[in-house]
Parts: structure tokens; sequence; C-alpha cells
């Protein structure tokens, strides 16, 4: 059940478009890797901001105050709103006018950069047609002096026409103009965001032909995984989309193997030995989700990394996936096993599963509504322990639910999620 062109998106689907509410999640995640990583001194400084952010979020913080204290930081130095005292002889500082520094146009790729770190939920899509053109519109957060005097410029091939203007105080709008369908891509830095237009009529770039991909269709065989809405099997709906995956990545050419291409059952242990075996760059264990019946509405996309599980969801979907492999072991044996065997990899997995899950998160949205982000996620998943590379455990969504249950069985949905897997590979590779 379980079980990231030129394209990167790190933007954040919360539930909340609100600042101190981001950078709560923003440092949480950071205070967290710091831990992993054995960082002190990260550690304290990511706990101080995340408690900063998190009090004028209004979130439960008390937790986090107590271990700040314990490291012996002075928390309510930092966590509370300090009393301001109106200075008559001082003016409020001014905030920058501008946001973004400057955008340009070199070749196919237009690069917007800005003056500090972007918000975020820096970017919003979307497609539409004029009598004239084929429209892609590329909404942004920030803003550029004169925006609606810039006038950017692009070759014929790529693109019939770019415009640009402000679509209100904060955001600007780039919109893509072509007689012929806009293929175009868009990749998110700490300071620059890129967008790149495909050619004309042209067949994606053979790129990274040194990289070894092993996917790993999950179940199969006399172990069918979950069983959905109308009898759909888990084991069906992964391998038809490990089969779309190979064939896109073996078509931008990459070296992919496969743990099965056909109905059979591996055992877990033996999956990632095969990755191993061959030297694998990177595993990517693909499945699906099921909820039980009351719970049938769940819907959604999640990515797993390796790591002691942090959520009760984790562990519920962990619970289900390892059954026979580790259940003589107790709690804490399967951490220190976990940890041990791939501390070093975990940085690398979660970097690999943002890309996945942001691109496929991307694609389904230009098509589809109400397709969930259910995020990237820790958990002790057996199947992951034994690979030497990055690897990740990327869940297509539940069978379990009605609707997505149809999508999952539906070859045009099925297309988009291996694209926008595929696309996720191109993403992490060209970053590292």
């Amino acid at each position: 059940m379980f079980l990231v062109l030129v394209l990167f998106c790190s933007i954040s689907y919360g539930k909340s478009n609100d600042h101190n509410y981001n950078q709560y999640v923003k440092y949480k995640q950071k205070y967290f890797t710091a831990i992993l990583q054995g960082d002190k001194k990260a550690e304290k400084q990511n706990l101080t901001e995340l408690i900063k952010y998190g009090d004028k979020a209004k979130m439960q913080t008390q937790k986090f105050k107590a271990s700040l204290s314990a490291m012996g930081g002075e928390e309510h130095a930092t966590t509370t709103e300090p009393i301001t005292k109106p200075k008559p002889t001082t003016k409020p500082k001014q905030k920058q006018n501008d946001t973004i520094k400057d955008i340009k146009v070199f070749e196919n790729t237009i690069s917007i950069n800005y003056v500090n770190d972007m918000p975020n939920n820096s970017v919003k899509t979307a497609i539409s047609n004029t009598s004239k053109y084929k429209v892609e519109n590329y909404s942004i957060k920030g803003n550029l002096k004169d925006i609606d005097k810039l006038f950017l410029k692009i070759d014929k091939k790529y693109l019939d026409k770019i415009v640009v203007y402000s679509l209100d105080r904060s955001t600007i709008r780039i919109s893509l103009r072509d007689r012929k369908n806009i293929s175009s891509t868009y990749k998110i830095y700490d300071k620059k965001i890129t967008i790149t237009i495909q050619q004309k009529d042209e067949k994606q770039a053979v790129l990274k032909k040194t990289k070894i991909v092993m996917l790993d269709a999950g179940h199969g065989g006399h172990d069918s995984g979950a069983v959905g809405y109308r009898g759909a099997k888990e084991k069906n709906i992964v391998l038809a989309v490990t089969k779309k995956v190979t064939k896109i990545l073996k078509d931008r050419g990459y070296k992919v193997y496969n743990t099965r291409t056909k109905d059979r059952f591996i055992q877990l242990k033996n999956r990632t030995k095969m990755a191993n075996k061959m030297r694998a760059d990177i595993f990517l264990s693909i499945h699906a989700n099921s909820v039980k019946t009351k719970k049938r509405s769940a819907s959604g996309i999640e990515i797993y990394y390796l790591s002691p599980a942090r959520s009760a969801r984790a562990k519920a979907v962990a619970a289900i996936e390892n059954k026979v492999d580790i259940r003589s072991m107790g709690k804490s044996s399967i951490d220190i096993f976990l940890m041990a065997r791939n501390r070093a990899k975990i940085n690398e997995s979660n970097k690999l599963a943002l890309d996945v899950q942001n691109n496929m998160l991307y694609l389904l949205k230009k098509k589809y509504k109400n397709v969930k982000d259910h995020g990237v996620r820790k958990g002790p998943f057996w199947i992951l322990v034994g690979a030497q590379m990055p690897a990740i455990l990327v869940e297509l969504g539940f069978v379990s639910n009605p609707q997505e249950s149809k999508r999952l069985t539906n070859k045009t949905y099925q297309n988009r999620l291996a694209n926008g897997i595929a696309n996720g590979i191109d993403a992490y590779f060209e970053k590292n």
C-alpha cells in the first residue's frame, strides 16, 4: 500500500497561507533535520525560531519551549512579542519596495531573481485559451518597480510571446502565449525561480545517461496489497504506473531496473538487495493507500522516507506495510536499527521525496480537482532499510476512495502520475 523540465517545486500546499504559520512549519522541519544530523547549534537556533513563529500563529509550543529550556535557551526572550514603546524621534523602518531584483531571459529560460529569500506559496499556474493563443499563466509572489514596462523577448522556436504585468500589489504574472500547445516547467531555488520552455514539437532531451534508477512496484502475486473500491487491487495499479515511469525514464536516457515486471511476489528484503546489486543511484517503491470502509473519503498522495516514525499517521501506515518482517522487533530496537543503517541517506531521501511529491502534485492539479497533498513524511518502512542509496516510498492515492480509485485505474491519470514521478527524478538529479 505504500508505498521528485527542468522542474522543481518546493511549494507548500499547506493548510494556511498565513506567514507565521508557514514560518512555523519551515523551522519545525529544519529543527527535526538538525536533530537527525546531530547538529546541536542548528537544533537550538531552529527551535527558537519555531517557537517564535508558533506563538504568533497561535500553535501549541509548550513542549518545544520545554525542550529549549532543557538546552539552556532563553525561550521567553524570543517567543513572546516584545512590548514596543513609540519613539517620537525615530520613524518606523519602511519595507523594501521591490522584493524581485530582476527578470531575465536566457535562451529558453526565464529567470526571476529575488532580493532576499522568497515567500512561501511563491508560484501558482493556470492554463487558458484565447481566440489567438494557448496561454499558460504563472502568478508569482513578489513585486518589481515598473514591471508593466518590462518587455521579455524569446526565440520564436520556443514561444510566440511573453507578457509580464502586475496582478496586484504583491503578485506579478508572467503569461506565456503561443499558437501551439505550450510545454513549460518551473523550478524554485532559495532566491530564484526559473521557467523553462520546451522547443515547439521537440521531444524531451535525453538526460542523465549515467544515472541508474531502481523502481519497485509494491506487492504482487499472492500479496494483492490493498483491495479498494469495486475490487481495485493495489498490486495491479502500482505495476501499471511503474511500467509507465520505466518507459518515460528510459526515453530520457536513464538506466532503469525493476524489482518486478509481472504479477509475482518478492520478499521486501530482496527488493533493496536488487537495487544494491545494480548499484542504483536511487530506489523508489511505488504503492497505493487505503483506509477502513468508514473513512473511505480519505484521499491524496504522500511520500515516505526512512526514519523512526514521528506521527501516528506514519506509524499506522508502516504497521500495515511492514507486517511480518519486523513484527518480532521491539520499538526501540527498530528505531536504533533504522537510524544506524540509514543515517547518511536520510537527508538525500528527504530531498528526493520532496522533488517527486511536488512534481506529481503540479501535473495532477493542472487537470484534476480536489487532489490532496498529504506531504512528505518520515516512517519506519522495512523495505527502505536495506537500500544503500536515497530511497523513498510513494503512495499514489487511496484505492479505498471511490473517486480516487477510479482515477488510479484510469490510464490518463496514471500517465500524469508517471510523468510527475519522472519529472521529480529529473529535478533531484539536476540539483544533486
